[in-house]
């Protein structure tokens, strides 16, 4: 792994390093999340286990199942009837920092192929309108046919750029950003990414991530709510850009995160990253792709 990656890891697992990447080294079951819309966690766990699929269920979140033993994927009933489908638990961890009470208009800015705007729709009222948007017709089509399988009607597909302002979004309740990123936390998955990885391309993307939010925020009614993530471990694309937001959008204030987690489960992360309004997942410990979770609400108009 190139030295300069090797350094970011090193910087933001601190003594979880060799952990991490020995997480990144092995093989890890598939996790697949249970759309509790349409079926309960027991009953999904029932249903794999009389197929004799191995079922472990995720210490971070309840509704997310690691299972092993089966030949395909995509021949498991519980995803192909869209009651569960594959994400990894860090990225499922959005949907527990979510105060889904009186949210009737969220935007999804960097969605496919749909999975957090699953979450959101599993989560809220079952008439809040959903705006799922990706630049291009592509990745849209993606959203839109997932959706379909998952059956949530309220979700609606949009061709959009996250870059520049669009009037629709307006008075939105929460704007989820899920930017994009170098993905250091997801190299257990996609290994190809410590060789292409640059320099150049890190400061590209945290660039890129400031612009996005600059602009997204605009979208945020006054006590909404900017939830901002990533993939990734670089504290370039993460914390520094969360400083960066909100010491220049003074409207917006972070969220005491240790209010959205049940006691057990903020246990197990850092307090101070909670209380400070993030939440870091580190391979090495929590058993998880790296990620990055950040919630800021907004004050005033």
């Amino acid at each position: 792994m190139p030295m300069p990656i090797l350094n970011i890891i090193k910087h933001n697992t601190d003594k979880y390093f060799e952990k991490t990447l020995e997480y990144f080294l092995s093989t890890k079951p598939v996790s697949i999340r249970v759309n509790t819309s349409k079926s309960s966690v027991e009953d999904i766990i029932k249903e794999l286990e009389s197929e004799n699929i191995k079922v472990e269920v995720s210490n971070l979140n309840e509704e997310v199942l690691y299972i092993t033993g089966f030949d395909k994927v995509d021949e498991i009933s519980v995803i192909n009837s869209g009651r569960s489908y594959i994400t990894d638990t860090s990225s499922s961890m959005i949907s527990k920092l979510i105060e889904a009470d009186n949210i009737k208009k969220c935007v999804d800015v960097c969605a496919a192929p749909g999975g957090k705007s699953f979450l959101l729709a599993d989560k809220v009222d079952k008439d809040a309108n959903i705006f799922s948007c990706d630049v291009s017709e592509n990745k849209v089509d993606m959203i839109r046919e997932n959706a379909k399988v998952q059956g949530f009607s309220n979700i609606i597909p949009l061709v959009a750029d996250a870059r520049y302002f669009d009037e629709r979004f307006m008075g939105s309740d929460l704007v989820l950003a899920d930017l994009p990123c170098s993905g250091i936390g997801i190299i257990g998955k996609k290994p190809d990414i410590k060789y292409r990885l640059e320099e150049d391309s890190m400061i590209s993307l945290s660039a890129l991530q400031k612009e996005i939010l600059d602009n997204v925020s605009k979208y945020v009614k006054k006590n909404g709510e900017l939830i901002f993530s990533t993939c990734t471990l670089n504290n370039a694309e993460n914390e520094e850009n969360m400083c960066y937001f909100l010491e220049k959008h003074r409207d917006f204030k972070a969220v005491d995160l240790t209010s959205r987690l049940d006691g057990k489960m903020a246990e197990r992360l850092d307090k101070i990253e909670l209380e400070r309004g993030y939440l870091k997942l580190i391979p090495g410990r929590d058993d998880c792709d790296g990620f990055f979770i950040a919630v800021f609400r907004r004050d005033n108009d």
